[in-house]
């Protein structure tokens, strides 16, 4: 006896990537990568997966991007997306669309140019483009015409940010309805129906997002040393981004893969922003304290390594101050390189993180190891100590103490600490100005079923 049953819209979201993405001219220091979840989904016999192959970048220079010679500053950065409808020798049987999908902080996107490259997976070359979407001239155009039930936007009004010819596409009429700005929802849709078929949502929220400033940090303005990072949260505005083309569609019982690039260009400098912060000495004194006895830090200056007392809280240019860190070089243990070979350098991140409720704070050190041979992706993951005591602080000293030289990651690699300091400011290194702003930006692939179905 067979049953009939519906099948309602299934909807499946998998998160792969995690992504650091910092504005920085000067360094590519700050990258992680996590995984959460499968990045495929098996659901009766719904089968979908995908992959982000590869990001040109760890890092989208904060640099006037268009010169005055008509010449672009830096390149586009680059998402690879590899999708199919299959998971090993299983089908799927139900039709579904995939949306790629970019998760990133308003200020962010508001100052970028997006377009989407359709992939020949064989020849590894582009065959198509959408035109570039300069997103802030789209969002500003709709906003000033949102008494209309929809805008009409072409393309071609668009400032143009490709930064070489093999970009160019034909211009496409969007038609554009929706609001940032409405109480609910707040998401602006674009639909074009001919061209390239391109269509995206643009949805906004806020939440309360960890994000850190990067300092300059060297023994004189002219001196590069690793970055000081200023570990920060606040009620921040993001953006969700759903894109979306024909060729995403997937018919059922036929196994298919397709790649897909997604160009993300800057298109201006970023002023303001704290990118205009400056720091205003290794151990200045704190500005103001509230009614409620929290210390306001909006002169630029922060206390290191003393932290708030029990129960307050610092703050610094309106955000909540949760900690710092920074990466220092070291090298692997010796006990570790093959014989005859000297030791090879390595990175330690120490990272203090203030206790809020209790006072005091707690600093913990984590290897910062590339993610391949050549890679400037790192896996940063945390050290233990090789001795018989747990790796301790010593407030007092400002040093690390216990019986131990070295530590060990937890890929068994073991790591020489003889000369790992906590304080950012030894060896008459300060801090001056803010060169980076890194926030966790995310890329993921939406799996929708195309329609209901019986079986």
């Amino acid at each position: 006896m067979s049953e009939k049953k519906k099948i309602p819209i299934i909807r499946y979201l998998s998160y792969l990537l995690v992504v650091s993405l910092l504005f920085t001219g000067v360094t590519f220091s700050r990258y992680s990568m996590t995984t959460s979840g499968d990045s495929s989904a098996p659901l009766s016999r719904f089968h979908c997966s995908y992959e982000v192959d590869e990001i040109s970048a760890t890092s989208i220079p904060n640099v006037d991007y268009w010169l005055k010679n008509n010449s672009a500053a830096s390149t586009a950065r680059t998402l690879r997306y590899t999708v199919s409808n299959f998971k090993d020798d299983v089908t799927s049987d139900v039709a579904v669309k995939a949306h790629l999908r970019v998760y990133l902080p308003a200020e962010m996107a508001r100052h970028l140019a997006l377009q989407i490259g359709t992939m020949n997976i064989a020849e590894g070359t582009v065959t198509s483009y959408t035109p570039e979407i300069v997103l802030d001239e789209l969002i500003a155009k709709r906003e000033a015409d949102t008494a209309n039930a929809e805008t009409v936007i072409d393309t071609s009004s668009f400032k143009n940010y490709y930064d070489s010819g093999v970009h160019n596409a034909a211009d496409e009429e969007l038609s554009v309805s929706g609001s940032l700005e409405s109480a609910s929802p707040r998401t602006i849709s674009a639909v074009n129906r001919g061209g390239s078929g391109l269509s995206f949502t643009i949805t906004a929220s806020t939440k309360e997002a960890q994000y850190s400033l990067g300092f300059q940090r060297g023994k004189n303005e002219n001196d590069y040393a690793p970055q000081l990072f200023l570990d920060l949260v606040r009620e921040t505005e993001f953006y969700t981004i759903d894109l979306y083309l024909p060729s995403m569609e997937f018919p059922a019982g036929q196994p298919l893969t397709k790649m897909y690039i997604v160009y993300l260009t800057l298109t201006e400098h970023l002023e303001g922003l704290d990118f205009d912060a400056y720091w205003s000495g290794a151990d200045a004194v704190l500005a103001t304290t509230d009614a409620d006895g929290n210390v306001r830090v909006e002169n630029n200056s922060v206390l290191i390594n003393s932290p708030p007392a029990a129960g307050k809280e610092y703050y610094y240019n309106g955000a909540r101050v949760l900690g710092y860190h920074f990466d220092q070089t070291t090298q692997f243990a010796a006990q570790a390189t093959a014989e005859g070979e000297s030791p090879k350098s390595t990175t330690v991140r120490i990272q203090c993180l203030y206790d809020d409720e209790g006072g005091g704070y707690d600093i913990k050190l984590f290897h910062v190891a590339p993610i391949t041979e050549d890679s400037t992706e790192n896996y940063v993951h945390p050290i233990e100590s090789d001795g018989e005591s747990a790796i301790v602080f010593d407030k007092t000293s400002n040093t690390f103490s216990g019986n131990f030289s070295t530590g060990t990651c937890d890929q068994n690699q073991k790591i020489d600490l003889t000369n790992i300091v906590a304080h950012p400011f030894t060896e008459g290194l300060n801090a001056y100005q803010v060169l980076s702003k890194s926030y966790e930006v995310n890329f993921k692939a939406l799996f929708v079923q195309a329609s209901e179905s019986e079986v």
